[in-house]
């Protein structure tokens, strides 16, 4: 007896694929935090230096920093520990102070 009608039972193996990926991005958004740290990544060499670990852990274009900002904040949209984050910049060499985290 089939208590649940799965999407995936009459589905073609490209409406398979394109099912999966949206099943994906729903409990992906869902799980995305914005996490805020205070840091002293203060100008555009700073910035150049974490960017490739900031891609590398939160992915490209899921991070900012406001450079301008007296705590220059760097605002992270992650589904990752904050934990992660602070360890990736400090083992870059800045100072990393966690502020806010909204869900």
């Amino acid at each position: 007896m089939r208590l649940l009608n799965n999407p995936h039972d009459n589905a073609s193996p490209k409406q398979r694929s394109v099912l999966n990926k949206q099943g994906l991005q729903k409990i992906k958004s869902k799980t995305m935090n914005t996490l805020k740290f205070k840091t002293n990544i203060n100008c555009s060499g700073c910035v150049a230096a974490v960017t490739p670990v900031l891609n590398e852990v939160a992915g490209k274009d899921n991070w900012n920093v406001d450079t301008q900002n007296p705590s220059k904040v760097l605002t992270v949209n992650t589904d990752l520990p904050e934990a992660n984050i602070t360890r990736a910049i400090a083992n870059a060499g800045y100072k990393i102070e966690s502020l806010v985290s909204v869900g």
